[in-house]
């Protein structure tokens, strides 16, 4: 069982990506959400930059550290500005981990229109309320994490994917 009051938020990404990623707003964001609530931690896999309180860089780190994160964590946040495929917030939604993203794209809809995670906007304060919001209820966490992980079960899961392109089927 996930422990939601943890404080722990991941994003993972690759060296050279984290303009696009969101990773500049979500550690400033993280910065003054850290002030309000000191128990919180940031885990940045993928990419090393200046040191921050509470934040702990995993570069170049097998892929069952990032399992084991993913597992661990209470929170993905990932401000993408462009994310073409969104597979990182399946990963973690499969992992029963709520997700946060921009208000674009495709981000919505991964979240269910929030019934899995939080939609914000391209601002620092947006970014800092949500991850203040889902921390002070573990009970929302949870609840959005087991029904993100029943929505990727019941959508990605690869026989329904591959019966739905062998049917050429849309997904229900």
């Amino acid at each position: 069982e996930k422990n939601y009051k943890n404080g722990m938020i991941l994003i993972v990404l690759r060296r050279g990506l984290e303009k696009n990623k969101g990773l500049y707003l979500l550690l400033e964001a993280f910065k003054e959400a850290f002030t309000k609530n000191p128990t919180l931690s940031l885990s940045v896999v993928g990419t090393k930059l200046d040191s921050i309180e509470g934040v702990t860089y995993y570069e170049n780190c097998p892929r069952e550290k990032t399992l084991d994160l993913f597992i661990k964590a209470s929170l993905y946040a990932m401000p993408a500005l462009f994310e073409p495929n969104g597979m990182v917030y399946i990963e973690a939604l499969a992992c029963k981990t709520p997700i946060m993203g921009l208000n674009r794209l495709a981000f919505p809809e991964f979240s269910g229109e929030g019934k899995y995670g939080f939609v914000v906007e391209e601002t620092k304060k947006s970014v800092s309320d949500a991850i203040l919001n889902a921390f002070s209820n573990p009970e929302l966490l949870r609840q959005m994490g087991k029904n993100g992980q029943d929505f990727v079960i019941k959508r990605f899961d690869w026989n329904i994917v591959v019966n739905k392109i062998l049917n050429k089927n849309e997904y229900n």
